[in-house]
């Protein structure tokens, strides 16, 4: 699966990490609408997802590298294209969910792979390849850092730069500051602390 899942092109792989997504979520008895499956499909660590255990989805963080209106306008094509469908969870308050239509599932198990419709091009034509246990510990780290500045997460380093340095793995300051979105002043306030985060994980980075 793996081998076939490789061959895939971007348009491909994203469809089907989206449709899967939805999949594995209504097998196990929950279905979320489309604001909550992006945050589940981009990796965000927020309290509902990781209180509901919706970061052990085996498609949690795969299209962190994508902004929530892309994911959004990649899951409306799939909705109007009959691979997934809205549902309504609770007739009396009438909350929209995503559920995978039948052609959803032939194409979870068929030959003949969807290609999603992107909103722009994209020259990369694999998903980036990253730790996701190390970007949760680095999230968890922001966040505990927010926590004690008082400040919000994204004052920390944004997500973009989270997902980049799970990327790009750095072991010095040098390094890090190399990366988009860490400057001197983040890299003299935060830095070692991510390095160390960095650096505890590198048995499992190998």
């Amino acid at each position: 699966m793996a081998d076939s899942f490789d061959a895939l092109c971007l348009e491909e792989k994203i469809a089907h990490i989206v449709v899967e997504c939805v999949a594995v979520m209504e097998d196990s008895g929950v279905c979320v609408g489309k604001l909550k499956m992006a945050d589940i499909l981009r990796g965000k660590t927020s309290r509902f997802v990781l209180e509901n255990g919706y970061d052990a989805n085996p498609a949690f963080g795969r299209l962190r590298f994508l902004r929530v209106a892309d994911v959004r306008f990649v899951v409306d094509s799939l909705v109007e294209d009959g691979l997934l469908e809205v549902a309504f969870a609770d007739h009396a308050c009438a909350l929209p969910v995503l559920k995978v239509a039948p052609r959803g599932r032939l194409e979870l198990c068929g030959d003949n792979p969807y290609r999603a419709r992107l909103p722009w091009k994209m020259d990369q034509r694999v998903i980036p390849a990253f730790d996701s246990a190390l970007l949760h510990d680095l999230h968890d780290l922001r966040r505990r850092l927010a926590a004690r500045e008082e400040i919000r997460p994204y004052h920390v380093v944004y997500d973009s730069t989270l997902f980049a340095t799970a990327l790009s793995l750095p072991r010095s300051l040098e390094e890090l500051e190399s990366i988009s979105g860490w400057g001197p002043a983040k890299c003299e306030m935060y830095g070692e602390d991510f390095l160390a985060v960095i650096r505890s994980s590198g048995g499992r980075l190998e």
